[in-house]
């Protein structure tokens, strides 16, 4: 399949506005990871005002963001970088300027990015529902209809629940990602070639991260079931 050759416009090369992008996204990642550890300094700061031996209670709880945030950074750092080349791959066998855009930096400071933002507010939201997670404490009264602990609801649903919906918003974002990347590239190529049709990896692409995304959400039909029977109403 012939690849369309774009000329260059106005005299910019392509290469310098990729050298631009990785510099400025290297500049974003150097400046959440100096946020993340100046807000972090402020919290000990603030904690240890309150009292020195309250310092203790920062450490754990910074220990088990750390832990937490780390894992996650490093599922979707993989699951991101890896998407983005096979989205590169797909769309640069139609469009052969887009190979500039296959640099590892570039794809290594995406995906940080991606990674961090989704780690560092994974972290922030759900790991006080985690030490409660690691450390329930059972009720010994059993729930006749789905066969669990009362316990459950307490200590572990909603470090689940919240789990689940983070993990269901992160692909989603890589969804959005891949869905934008390919739209654009279509339509570039459905208004400079004529002949552009349909993109059979690209539809392919599109389609196994949305059913991906469906599947997801299929995990949460069990805590919607149980939302009907033990879900709080106002009033009552």
């Amino acid at each position: 399949m012939t690849s369309i050759q774009f000329p260059k416009k106005d005299g910019v090369d392509v290469r310098y506005a990729v050298r631009g992008l990785i510099i400025l996204l290297a500049v974003i990642a150097a400046g959440l990871v100096a946020y993340a550890f100046f807000q972090s300094f402020v919290g000990y700061l603030e904690i240890g005002e309150i009292g020195a031996q309250y310092t203790v209670i920062f450490w754990q709880n910074m220990r088990t963001r750390l832990l937490i945030g780390g894992i996650a950074f490093l599922l979707i750092f993989v699951l991101f970088y890896a998407n983005h080349c096979l989205v590169l791959r797909i769309i640069t066998n139609r469009d052969a300027t887009m190979s500039q855009f296959q640099k590892p930096l570039l794809s290594f400071f995406l995906s940080f990015i991606y990674a961090f933002l989704c780690g560092w507010l994974l972290s922030g939201e759900i790991y006080d529902s985690f030490l409660t997670f690691v450390n329930p404490t059972p009720f010994e009264y059993g729930d006749l209809l789905f066969n669990v602990d009362v316990g459950y609801y307490v200590f572990s649903r909603p470090f689940l629940t919240e789990l689940v919906s983070y993990i269901s918003t992160t692909w989603l974002g890589i969804f959005a990602y891949t869905l934008i990347v390919n739209g654009i590239t279509a339509a570039r190529l459905s208004v400079l070639n004529r002949k552009f049709r349909h993109e059979t990896a690209m539809l392919n692409h599109l389609g196994g991260a949305l059913a991906g995304y469906i599947l997801l959400n299929l995990f949460r039909y069990r805590f919607s079931l149980e939302d009907l029977l033990y879900g709080s109403f106002d009033g009552l």
